[in-house]
């Protein structure tokens, strides 16, 4: 089964829907010793815990879409974007963002989320965006801000921001 994800455009990249062809590069930068103890189960993540959540829960959710964007000049893979709600009358969106280490500090995280918080607006007609953190993430949480998510309540060591559209 093949989940149809639509392409986005940006200035300086394309987002294409995540498929089993990026196992490689999202395990590795899932399994950065720098990112996976900020994720909710905070180990590396293994190719077939990957691929596992991929055929078996990602293909079947219609509330979930995630991209592996790559730059229009050279179509260097730079991370990896998401976005969710937990059904469709939802007007509440998270979004999720994972960079590839060389790609940080390139703006490259802003313009993808910034262009996925329209698409989830006009096609969703979500009226908020929230990226939930780990209080320690402190690039994360710097990230959110900047794009004008506010600290809206906390649970355990986990931070939700939000972000009206």
């Amino acid at each position: 089964m093949e989940k149809i994800t639509p392409c986005l455009i940006t200035e300086r990249l394309i987002l294409e829907g995540v498929t089993e062809e990026d196992t490689r590069l999202i395990v590795a930068w899932r399994s950065n010793p720098e990112v996976y103890p900020f994720f909710l189960s905070p180990h590396p993540l293994s190719k077939g815990e990957h691929l596992d959540w991929f055929r078996n829960s990602y293909v079947q959710d219609k509330n979930r879409f995630d991209w592996v964007a790559e730059t229009k000049d050279g179509k260097k893979a730079v991370g990896l974007f998401g976005i969710k709600r937990e059904n469709e009358a939802s007007k509440e969106a998270e979004i999720s963002y994972l960079l590839a280490p060389e790609a940080q500090g390139k703006g490259y995280a802003g313009e993808a989320v910034k262009c996925i918080m329209r698409i989830v607006a006009k096609r969703w007609h979500c009226d908020s965006c929230i990226a939930i953190i780990h209080a320690d993430n402190h690039a994360s949480v710097e990230f959110v801000k900047r794009l004008g998510f506010t600290a809206s309540d906390t649970e355990g060591v986990f931070v939700r921001y939000k972000r009206e559209l």
